[in-house]
């Protein structure tokens, strides 16, 4: 392993103060060169990593997650023993130090910033979602597996494969909404359109996907273009914006359902989201909405945002409820299910990423693609740790009424 070429001792003494100022002495080996380390605390913790020089470690200080997650991807420190995902929970599930205290309290002075990138990042929509969802089909179907799904999977008990934790979810999905035989579905932001495939054959609807994203509205034409007559006529794919997409028309289907679109939307948009809905349901239908919820209203982290989902945002429940409600719709319930579904779901698709590396690397898939996925997959891990940010999934089950009120 190729550690980082620091200057002297000097350089090292003052990287483990600021290290020690930082995270504490919680255990962290820190390694220099060979035969050269120092350990923060009394315990060895299992992680041992090669610190990144003062430059780096200085941004870390003003921006600690957005260096910190650079530094990875670019190299700049090592991890040398122990999991990403271990380290990253160590980090973030104990008490801050005073100085990271303080950092806190600074940090929430950028919170009208915060908001206004996020009222404004939705007239960007498109180009947010192609970031990330654009990669082609073959990568997201090596880890994602057979079901091609990517959200939070259902782990009931005695689940014990990701594709069946997948189906479980699809089907939660399917009776929250009511969906029955020739209902007129439309899935939200249908990705690779697993769920319109689920809802046509195993329900009998007539299944409508939206998406903006070129390489998923293929494939899901792909596939469907597969499947018997009986079922390919039941499915229609559309490559448009949601709030494109027969927006002179009132009452079109029966039910809506959506999933792990709403964390793409951004704060200026979920009134207009849920005016949207309404528009399209018939009178008394149905719509599941599934998002990742986190337990009160917060920022986005700023690694996430520059890195994998610009624009995006976790919403809290509440954030969920209150424009709905003000769309004229009514809330009949809400599930939101613990956050090991979704920690469980990411542990397998890191594994799998892991796994299928050494087939898919090469050319643009250099040893950066490798660590962005790597710290994105176990960041967000560890995103659902109680201890961590305690993040869980929702879903909001709404109507909309027989009668206008």
């Amino acid at each position: 392993m190729v550690l980082p070429n620091y200057a002297g001792q000097w350089e090292k003494d003052i990287i483990t103060r600021v290290m020690r100022m930082m995270v504490g002495d919680i255990g962290l080996r820190l390694v220099f060169g060979p035969g050269e380390e120092v350990l923060l605390g009394n315990s060895y913790c299992g992680i041992t990593m090669a610190p990144p020089r003062l430059k780096r470690l200085f941004q870390m200080l003003f921006q600690p997650s957005l260096a910190f997650g650079d530094g990875y991807v670019k190299g700049d420190w090592r991890l040398v023993e122990g999991d990403l995902y271990e380290l990253l929970v160590l980090l973030t599930s104990r008490s801050p130090t005073k100085f990271m205290q303080m950092y806190n309290t600074l940090a929430d002075l950028r919170t009208p910033a915060f908001l206004m990138r996020h009222l404004v990042m939705p007239l960007h929509a498109r180009r947010n979602l192609h970031e990330h969802y654009n990669l082609d089909a073959d990568f997201y179907h090596r880890f994602l597996g057979e079901s091609m799904t990517y959200s939070c999977a259902f782990w009931e008990p005695g689940t014990e494969t990701l594709e069946q934790a997948q189906l479980n979810k699809l089907n939660k999905v399917a009776q929250r909404a009511q969906v029955q035989p020739g209902d007129r579905v439309l899935d939200i932001g249908c990705g690779w359109g697993r769920l319109t495939r689920f809802l046509a054959t195993d329900y009998g609807a007539d299944a409508h996907g939206v998406t903006v994203t070129p390489g998923q509205f293929k494939e899901a034409q792909r596939v469907a273009g597969e499947l018997p007559e009986e079922v390919r006529s039941r499915l229609h794919y559309h490559l448009t914006d949601y709030r494109e997409y027969r927006k002179d028309e009132t009452a079109i289907f029966d039910k809506v359902v959506s999933v792990g679109m709403y964390e793409h939307l951004g704060l200026g948009q979920y009134r207009h989201y849920f005016d949207t809905i309404r528009r399209y349901l018939v009178p008394g239908g149905r719509a599941v909405i599934h998002s990742i919820v986190r337990p009160k209203p917060g920022k986005t982290d700023e690694w996430i945002h520059r890195n994998i989902f610009p624009g995006g945002y976790i919403p809290a429940v509440s954030e969920m409820i209150a424009p709905a409600e003000k769309a004229g719709l009514d809330i009949e319930t809400v599930y939101v299910h613990e956050g090991e579904n979704y920690r469980r779901t990411l542990e397998v698709w890191r594994e799998r990423f892991h796994q299928i590396w050494p087939e898919i690397r090469g050319g643009a898939r250099d040893d950066e693609f490798f660590r962005l996925w790597d710290f994105y997959l176990a960041g967000s891990e560890s995103a659902f740790v109680p201890e961590v940010a305690n993040m869980g999934v929702a879903h909001l089950v709404i109507r909309k009424p027989r009668y206008d009120r």
